[in-house]
């Protein structure tokens, strides 16, 4: 509702109770003083002829004069005495009063709420004018900045254009076949010779690389080159620039894939802090690309290689990476609530602090990664591989740990409460301190074969976990006796450990 409707309003029902409370008072003035209505009128109207404002009451009163003529001899001749009568003020005087009083008054109310009502609609009126303004330079402001991002996208794509055209900056973008098919062979005896330790194969590799120093970059194209850099700058410049327009992005990165740039474009790119959220990157290559801090929360990393990557920090809560190959990758403190990991590559990463609540992490690859402190509440590890991993003082609150392979992994101190290690295989795996129940225990396969008491360390040339002193030693063994003699936390159903039999 307007200010003016409200105003309106306002008035109609002022008016009202002013008519009804009006009537009320002259229906019941009637009605208790009927005799001297007349009296009444009578009064007003002498009143308003010959106005007298001696008065003090309602009752009435009689009032007696006397006069006394005297003559030129200063003798009295004649004393008359005469009585005149006068009413006092009664109710309907009172009234009348109120009445002359009251219409001043009211006209005096009215037009301070008609100037109070004027000043209000004007002000009312300025402000919707300022609004307009505000909006119109708004909508300005956002067309100019839409007109200016359409500019520096159709600059950006008619510059690579050039150099994709352009056949010695294209050849330096893209090595040959005929280049790739030499470096592949190249590596691939290089790899052979080092594996089966042929020293004349190796001396022949290297005396080829060693053949013509001017031609190394020939024989061993580098990853990067100058129409390379350039056009990796030119492309990070602009996905900053369109941070906030994912149409547009999603536009840059389409053309990429169709321009065949998509597979090294991003590799080893720093893209730290970047605003890539919702993007579509399945397939990408990012291997050591620095995405320190970067937005990548719920987009699609399906497939993508993210080797050696830089994610310290990164936000990828409902990010998709089922397949994603993050070997070696840094993703400590990252966000990565709700992530899909399924069948990832998470070997050797480093996830420490990382935030992997409620995150599906099933079939994935994590051995030998850095697990420490991380919040795997609710996440589903079903069938991963986390054999020698850290998972020291990790919340592993009600996670699935089903059928998961935690071979000599460290999982001391960690919060397995309400965890599932239904067919998990336990084997040398070190869980002292951590929070965990006879029967939960129990689901697990070998689970006599695991640590729970006393402090031990990994030694690392004999890939096992060593005892501080001989009393962690007796301790668990201790612990696994009595365990084996409490029968009430024995499992209805013996768990399917076969495919942990070597």
């Amino acid at each position: 509702m307007s200010d003016d409707k409200k105003q309106k309003g306002n008035w109609r029902l002022i008016l009202l109770v002013g008519v009804i409370f009006g009537s009320v008072i002259a229906v019941e003035a009637l009605r208790i003083y009927p005799s001297d209505f007349n009296k009444a009128k009578n009064s007003v109207i002498n009143r308003v002829k010959n106005p007298n404002w001696g008065w003090t009451s309602f009752d009435e009163a009689e009032v007696s004069t006397t006069n006394t003529p005297i003559d030129q001899q200063e003798q009295v001749v004649k004393i008359a005495q005469s009585e005149q009568t006068r009413f006092r003020k009664t109710v309907w005087d009172w009234l009348e009063l109120s009445s002359r009083l009251a219409i001043p008054i009211l006209l005096a109310v009215f037009a301070y709420q008609l100037q109070k009502r004027d000043k209000e609609k004007d002000k009312g009126e300025q402000i919707r004018r300022e609004d307009e303004q505000k909006a119109q330079a708004q909508l300005e402001r956002e067309l100019t900045q839409d007109n200016l991002a359409e500019e520096a996208t159709q600059k950006y794509l008619d510059n690579m254009a050039q150099l994709l055209l352009n056949e010695e900056y294209r050849e330096q973008l893209f090595p040959t076949k005929e280049q790739e098919s030499i470096l592949f062979l190249r590596i691939c005896l290089l790899k052979l010779a080092i594996k089966l330790r042929l020293h004349s194969l190796m001396r022949y590799v290297f005396s080829i690389v060693e053949y013509s120093q001017e031609n190394i970059e020939e024989l061993f194209p580098t990853k990067d080159n100058p129409v390379r850099d350039l056009a990796r700058t030119q492309t990070i410049t602009i996905l900053r620039r369109l941070e906030s327009d994912e149409i547009r992005q999603d536009r840059i990165i389409h053309f990429l894939r169709d321009a065949e740039l998509y597979q090294f474009i991003f590799e080893n790119a720093n893209l730290s802090g970047i605003n890539l959220q919702e993007a579509s990157l399945s397939d990408a290559n990012l291997q050591e690309a620095s995405l320190s801090r970067a937005n990548l929360q719920k987009a699609s990393l399906l497939g993508a290689n993210l080797q050696k990557s830089f994610l310290s920090r990164a936000n990828l809560q409902e990010a998709n990476l089922w397949d994603a190959n993050l070997q070696k990758a840094d993703l400590s403190r990252t966000k990565l609530r709700k992530v899909n990991l399924l069948r990832a590559n998470l070997q050797k990463a480093d996830l420490w602090g990382a935030n992997l609540q409620e995150s599906n992490l099933s079939d994935a690859n994590l051995q030998e990664a850095n697990l420490w402190g991380t919040n795997l509440q609710k996440a589903d590890l079903s069938g991963a591989n986390l054999q020698e991993v850290n998972l020291s003082d990790a919340n592993l609150q009600k996670v699935n740990l089903s059928d998961a392979n935690l071979q000599k992994a460290d999982l001391s101190r960690a919060n397995l409460q309400e965890a599932s290690l239904s067919g998990a295989n336990l084997q040398e795996v070190n869980l002292s301190d951590a929070n965990l129940i006879p029967k939960q225990i129990k689901s697990a396969c070998f689970w006599d074969q695991a640590i729970y008491k006393g402090q031990w360390d990994w030694h690392k040339q004999t890939q096992t976990w060593v005892p501080q002193n001989e009393q962690a030693e007796q301790d668990n063994k201790k612990f696994i006796e009595e365990l084996k003699q409490d029968k009430l936390s024995d499992q209805k159903r013996d768990s399917n450990c076969s495919s942990w039999e070597k």
